[in-house]
C-alpha cells in the first residue's frame, strides 16, 4: 500500500529525508515540499515512515561499519544486505535494499565496479 501512495507521501518527507522522498517519487519529490503537516493523521504517517526509513539507514550504516571492521574495505551490496537482514529481521528487505543503494551511492543501474568497467583490458 505504501508504494501505491508514494507519490502522495513523497512531498511530506522532502525537507527532512530528500533521498527517501525521491525514492518514493523521483518525478516530483524535488519539485514539491510540504514543511508543515497540520493533519494529525498525516503527521502520524510521516513519523512512521521516518522511523522506518531511519531504521533502514541505521542498519546499513552499522552493517557497513561492522564489515569494515572485519576487513571488508568495499563490501558488495549483496553482502551488506545479507548481514543487515540477519541482524535486523523486522526491517523489510525492500527498505534495506533502498537504504543500501542510497548509502553506498548505488543507483538502480549497475555501477562501474559491478560491471568491471574500470578494469584496463589492454
Amino acid at each position: 500500500i505504501l508504494l501505491q501512495y508514494g507519490h502522495t507521501l513523497a512531498p511530506l518527507l522532502s525537507s527532512s529525508r530528500l533521498d527517501w522522498s525521491q525514492w518514493l517519487d523521483p518525478a516530483i519529490a524535488s519539485l514539491v515540499s510540504v514543511d508543515d503537516v497540520s493533519d494529525p493523521s498525516l503527521r502520524s504517517v510521516t513519523r512512521a515512515l521516518s522511523k522506518a526509513f531511519d531504521a533502514a539507514d541505521d542498519a546499513v550504516v552499522q552493517t557497513e561499519s561492522l564489515l569494515h571492521a572485519q576487513g571488508f574495505k568495499l563490501p558488495k551490496i549483496e553482502h551488506v544486505l545479507q548481514i543487515a537482514k540477519e541482524n535486523n529481521p523486522t526491517i523489510p528487505l525492500l527498505l534495506l535494499r533502498a537504504a543500501a543503494c542510497m548509502k553506498m551511492k548505488l543507483s538502480e543501474t549497475a555501477t562501474k565496479n559491478e560491471l568491471n568497467l574500470d578494469v584496463d583490458t589492454t
